[in-house]
This record gives structure tokens, sequence and C-alpha cells, in this order.
């Protein structure tokens, strides 16, 4: 009984601790970002040529955004 009283005990702390992505998370990663490699579905694929491609992302109040390619 003590161990399931324990395991109940763990999972509510575990439920009030968990903390939403809010706008604030979603903005610390607005920026230049180099990509060197993209996985989807198990395979990996990488860009063409020596340098890698470079992106900017920018994000809105409203969780939207907007990704541009740049040159490197």
């Amino acid at each position: 009984m003590k161990k399931i009283s324990f395991l109940i005990f763990l999972l509510f702390l575990n439920f009030t601790y968990c903390k939403i992505n809010t706008i604030d998370d979603i903005k610390a990663i607005e920026g230049m970002w180099e990509i060197y490699s993209v996985s989807s579905k198990g395979e990996v694929f990488y860009p063409q040529g020596e340098s890698p491609v470079v992106d900017y992302y920018t994000f809105d109040s409203d969780s939207t955004g907007t990704k541009k390619k740049t040159k490197t």
C-alpha cells in the first residue's frame, strides 16, 4: 500500500511541475541557424555543397512564424 501511495505521489508531483512552452521559450530560438542535416522518418539528409545551409527564423506573438533561406 505504501508503494502505491508513493507512486501516486510521484505522479502528482510530475503533473504539477509540468510546464507548457510559452511564447518566451519560442522567442529564444529566433535568429539564424546553420543546418548541417535534417532527419525525417528515420532518414538523415545532408545539404549538398561544402557549406551548411543557413535559415533565419522569426516568430510572431500568436505562435506563428516564418523561415527564410539565406545565402552562406
